[in-house]
């Protein structure tokens, strides 16, 4: 059982490693980035120390053990904020990638990492022996406990961490990328939960079902993670950039909505395929920034996106109910500039062509 415990855990940090090195040298800057290269980084190296404890690698083992504690709090910091990042769910700060932000937001991090290599330092010489002491949890001494008791703070921080994203993702349920959110974090939190309860009562037989375990589900939740991502790019994901000070507070925002449905809706504003965000909230009597908050925060989608919608679906009850008119006609009568961009869009939101809709009013549609 060792030796195939031994080969899955190299493996699966093997992996995390490649993962790792195809993250660093991506020419994307997508905001996720930073806490990819950190979850990877993480995993691999307790994957590394892991290997090292099953297949006697002691001497490794003693040196990555006193950092444990550190390392799974940089885990359980980057995690959830990767996740908030694909949600549009992020605040201006954990957007941030200027150096002395992150190390600010790092500072407790750095600060564990510190006193883990003071021990490092002070327990040199005795390193083999307090990694023995460490593992079968006798005889431990004051200063052993530090990494192992960190290391269950860090999963509780994580849990705290997930939830905090499922809160901030109730304000926008409606959106697709948001429900892959709230089940991934589900999952984690009990993937963690029961991590938490293995590391507290059950000893020796945890570090063998939790290796087992992690080196298996992790590299899967990796893959099907960054193949996630990938669609998420290919899709032409749009960050939405968080305020850091509201300009809606002297807004009445039932008024506001009123006013939006109006030139959409009676005054079909949308059916102008020059029809930009200025133009838009100065009809409405707001400010540009105005609406785009108003847009992003409080409905959770872009300018572009509000304005498809409206098209899209003028676009849909024209196909059903006017077959003499062609798809060109269509496309350019709800605001669309030319065919081309209308199927882009139609296709990207409703799984099919307008050709293929309309075949489900109309047997012999136009071309």
């Amino acid at each position: 059982m060792d030796i195939i415990l031994e080969r899955i855990t190299f493996a699966s940090g093997g992996l995390s490693f490649l993962l790792l090195l195809t993250e660093i040298g991506s020419r994307g800057k997508h905001p996720w980035r930073l806490y990819l290269v950190l979850i990877y980084f993480v995993h691999s190296f307790f994957m590394l120390l892991g290997w090292s404890i099953i297949s006697n690698q002691h001497v490794m083992a003693a040196h990555l053990v006193y950092f444990t504690g550190p390392m799974m709090f940089v885990h359980a910091w980057a995690l959830p904020r990767s996740l908030r990042c694909i949600a549009n769910l992020s605040t201006s700060e954990e957007l941030s990638r200027n150096v002395r932000s992150v190390l600010y937001q790092l500072r407790f991090h750095i600060f564990f990492f510190g006193i883990s290599g003071m021990l490092y330092a002070l327990n040199f010489e005795n390193r083999h022996e307090t990694l023995v002491r460490i593992l079968t949890k006798s005889n431990l001494t004051s200063t052993d406990y530090f990494s192992p008791t960190l290391l269950i703070f860090a999963q509780i921080f994580q849990i705290y961490g997930l939830f905090v994203t499922i809160y901030r993702a109730k304000t926008k349920l409606g959106e697709k990328s948001i429900k892959v959110v709230i089940v991934i974090c589900i999952v984690l939190i009990i993937r963690t939960f029961f991590a938490l309860l293995e590391r507290i009562f059950m000893g020796n037989e945890y570090l063998h079902s939790h290796l087992f375990a992690s080196a298996i589900t992790i590299p899967i939740f990796f893959i099907g993670y960054k193949l996630y991502l990938n669609y998420l790019i290919k899709s032409k994901f749009e960050l939405t950039k968080p305020y850091k000070y509201s300009r809606l507070s002297d807004l009445d925002l039932d008024i506001l909505e009123t006013k939006l449905t109006k030139v959409m809706e009676l005054d079909r504003l949308y059916q102008n395929e020059n029809l930009n965000l200025p133009e838009l909230a100065d009809k409405i009597e707001v400010t540009t920034h105005q609406l785009s908050e108003y847009l992003n925060v409080k409905k959770g989608i872009s300018f572009r996106q509000y304005l498809n919608e409206y098209r899209l679906n003028m676009a849909c009850k024209l196909l059903e109910t006017e077959p003499q008119k062609t798809i060109l006609e269509i496309a350019l009568e709800c605001g669309f500039n030319a065919k081309s961009t209308f199927h882009s869009v139609f296709q990207k939101s409703l799984g099919l062509n307008p050709s293929e809709y309309r075949k489900k009013f109309d047997p012999t549609p136009k071309p």
